[in-house]
C-alpha cells in the first residue's frame, strides 16, 4: 500500500496546539482509563530499546472499538535540552479504520505533551479521596521545568483557580512556556531550586524528569500528600525510590502489566519483595469504583505513570472528530 497519506493531512504542534482545550483532554483520559479498565480500548505491548543514555520506544492502540488504529513511535534523550533540543521526540501515524491506510499523521510530541499532564490530573482528581482532606490540589509542586513540567503547572493552573504552583528548576535553567493558556506566566506560579523546602510544603508533587536517580526523599513529604511521577517510563528510571513506595505502601499506575514490568522504582520494588503485585492498581480500576479509598487519613498516595499508546489514541479520537465535524 502507498504509505502517502490519502488525505495529505498531516497535523502540526500548532494545529493540534489550536484544536484541545484542558478540560476536553482531561475529560479523554479519564473516559479511556475507564474503557481500558473496561475492556474496551485496546494496547498492544509497549517496546522499549534503551541505547546510551537514550531510550526509543513505539506504542499500537486504540481508544475504543470503533477508534482509530494509532502507531506513535519517538524516543527520549535526557542530553537533549543541553543542546537546546527537546528531550522528546514523537510521530503519530493514524491508520483509516476501514482500509488500513494511512489516513493521518501527527506530531506526536505536542500530543505526548498534552495527554500527560491532562491524564495526572484525571488521576489526581480520581484519587482525591485518599487526600487527607478530599480536596483539590492547593499547593502544587512540579519538579522539572522542561515541556512536560510546565505543560503540567498549565494546567493546574487552569484546571484549579486557587492553586499555587512552585516549579523547581536547576540554577541557571530556563522556564518552557508550553499548553493552549501558557499559564506559566501566571503570578500564581513560583520557581525555586529549592527541592525539599517545596515538597515539604505541598499536598501534591508531580515529578518531571528523566532521572535515573531518586529526586525525593519519602521523609519530606507532609501527611495525606499525593506523588505523581510520569518520568519513571523505563526500567532504569527512578524519580523515586523505595522509601516512597515503603512509606506508601502501595502504588497506583497506568497499566499493572506495564508498570510491574516498565516502571523503574515499581519494577525493583517487586524483584526485592518490598512490593507485592497486588498492592499495585490500575487507575482505570479507582475511576470505575473497584477500588475505594480506605477509612481514614491515607500518609502518602503514590501514582506513577508509563504512558500508555491508548492515551494517544484518546487525543487522535479528538483530533479526528473535530477535523470531520469541521
Amino acid at each position: 500500500m502507498s504509505w502517502t497519506p490519502a488525505t495529505g493531512v498531516h497535523l502540526s504542534g500548532d494545529d493540534i496546539r489550536r484544536a484541545l482545550t484542558w478540560d476536553a483532554l482531561v475529560a479523554s483520559q479519564r473516559a479511556v482509563f475507564e474503557a481500558f479498565a473496561g475492556g474496551v480500548a485496546e494496547l498492544a505491548p509497549r517496546a522499549l530499546l534503551p541505547y546510551g543514555d537514550n531510550t526509543a520506544f513505539s506504542y499500537l492502540a486504540r481508544a475504543s472499538q470503533d477508534g482509530w488504529p494509532v502507531v506513535k513511535i519517538g524516543s527520549v534523550n535526557p542530553g537533549n535540552p543541553a543542546r537546546g533540543l527537546p528531550s522528546v521526540h514523537a510521530f503519530v501515524m493514524v491508520m483509516d479504520r476501514t482500509t488500513g491506510d494511512l489516513a493521518a499523521t501527527m506530531d506526536g510530541e505536542t500530543i505526548t505533551t498534552m495527554r500527560t499532564p491532562a491524564a495526572s490530573v484525571a488521576a489526581i482528581e480520581a484519587l482525591a479521596s485518599w487526600r487527607a482532606d478530599g480536596l483539590a490540589p492547593e499547593q502544587v509542586v512540579v519538579v522539572g521545568a522542561g515541556r512536560q513540567g510546565m505543560a503540567h503547572a498549565d494546567v493546574i493552573l487552569e484546571r484549579y483557580p486557587e492553586a499555587q504552583v512552585t516549579t523547581v528548576v536547576r540554577k541557571g535553567a530556563p522556564l518552557v512556556l508550553t499548553g493552549p493558556s501558557e499559564g506559566a506566566a501566571s503570578d500564581r506560579l513560583r520557581v525555586t531550586d529549592d527541592i525539599r523546602r517545596a515538597v515539604e510544603s505541598a499536598d501534591t508533587v508531580i515529578l518531571c524528569t528523566s532521572s535515573f536517580d531518586p529526586v525525593v526523599s519519602a521523609s519530606w513529604f507532609a501527611a495525606g500528600a499525593t506523588l505523581v511521577s510520569v518520568g519513571s517510563f523505563a526500567p532504569n528510571r527512578h524519580e523515586f525510590g523505595p522509601d516512597v513506595i515503603d512509606r506508601a505502601g502501595e502504588v497506583f499506575v497506568d497499566d499493572v502489566s506495564t508498570a510491574c514490568q516498565q516502571c523503574g522504582p515499581v519494577a525493583a520494588a517487586l524483584a526485592s519483595g518490598d512490593l507485592a503485585r497486588e498492592n499495585v492498581h490500575a487507575i482505570g480500576d479507582v475511576m470505575l469504583g473497584r477500588i475505594v479509598a480506605p477509612a481514614g487519613t491515607r500518609d502518602l498516595t503514590v501514582y506513577a505513570s508509563v504512558g500508555l499508546g491508548i492515551q494517544d489514541a484518546s487525543v487522535v479520537d479528538l483530533l479526528m472528530a473535530a477535523r470531520h465535524d469541521g
